[in-house]
């Protein structure tokens, strides 16, 4: 019976063919089109998160936010280190970073402490990539961006859960 069917069609007219190669092909060219941009959009990103690093003997509660576009970001990070309510972290680091794909290679241009940074460098060293630290620091994440976050890992750990704005 699906055999009869086939054989019981009649050929197509000349308009009904070229009007479904065409909308074939406009389709055909839309996707890329589409596929396209989406692979070079502008990647804008904007995120705040929570971070509680313990490494060995040091720890770090605080708060960390990334603005990135066109090839240069800010980093915002404040918190307190080991506990302590009088060492502060409070800075803003500059950077510019390359991307692939997901893989984001983040290189530090300036850092600015602000007045209430009261932590030394050599306290933060044990916790910290050196990103933060001085300039032309590196910080190597692939992002993953979801509905309402990005997460940020680095060497496939996790790294920070960073809510979008």
């Amino acid at each position: 019976m699906f055999i009869s069917f086939f054989l019981e069609l009649k050929p197509m007219n000349k308009n009904t063919a070229a009007l479904l190669l065409i909308v074939f092909f406009s389709t055909t060219v839309l996707s890329g089109i589409f596929l396209f941009y989406l692979l070079l959009k502008p990647s804008y990103l904007e995120c705040i998160g929570d971070a509680d690093w313990n490494v060995n003997d040091a720890r770090f509660v605080g708060t960390v936010s990334f603005q990135m576009h066109k090839k240069e970001g800010l980093a915002v990070i404040t918190g307190k280190v080991d506990g302590e309510t009088s060492v502060n972290v409070n800075r803003l680091v500059y950077f510019n970073y390359t991307q692939q794909f997901r893989t984001r290679i983040l290189h530090t241009v300036r850092i600015v402490k602000t007045f209430s940074d009261t932590v030394n460098d050599e306290k933060l060293e044990k916790m910290l990539s050196q990103f933060y630290l001085k300039t032309g620091g590196e910080l190597t994440l692939t992002v993953d961006e979801y509905q309402s976050a990005y997460v940020f890992s680095n060497a496939n750990v996790p790294y920070l859960f960073c809510r979008k704005k």
